[in-house]
């Protein structure tokens, strides 16, 4: 009977479940996966990081977020910005193609690096 008791008091002393609604209140989007139903969570550069999301496609044949979006850049106000600020780059080298070139050369030739880490290899 005790332990009954107790399974009882342990039982009903639980936090209750979330409802679908707590989990949907709670749930973020990053830039990759734009949602009209979440919060925008940002990172430390978004249009860096379609930018280095479009490498990465390139590199190894595969679907680039820039070019092909889970979902419509337009439903979040900060990815559109993000999206339309990484195709001003890309537009301004020439395109896909030409950006990503530009790209790759300059990290072969080690002008990615800032001063500090240029110092440090020398």
């Amino acid at each position: 009977m005790v332990e009954y008791a107790l399974l009882r008091a342990a039982l009903f002393s639980m936090r209750r479940p979330l409802a679908v609604d707590d989990y949907r209140h709670d749930r973020q989007h990053t830039i990759l996966t734009p949602d009209p139903s979440s919060r925008h969570t940002p990172s430390s550069n978004d249009t860096a990081l379609l930018l280095a999301d479009l490498v990465r496609a390139v590199r190894l044949g595969d679907r680039a977020w820039l070019l092909e979006p889970f979902a419509s850049p337009s439903v979040c106000s900060a990815c559109a910005a993000a999206y339309s600020a990484a195709w001003d780059v890309v537009g301004a080298a020439g395109g896909v193609t030409a950006w990503v070139a530009q790209f790759e050369t300059r990290w072969t030739n080690g002008s990615h690096q800032t001063n500090e880490t240029a110092d440090a290899a020398q």
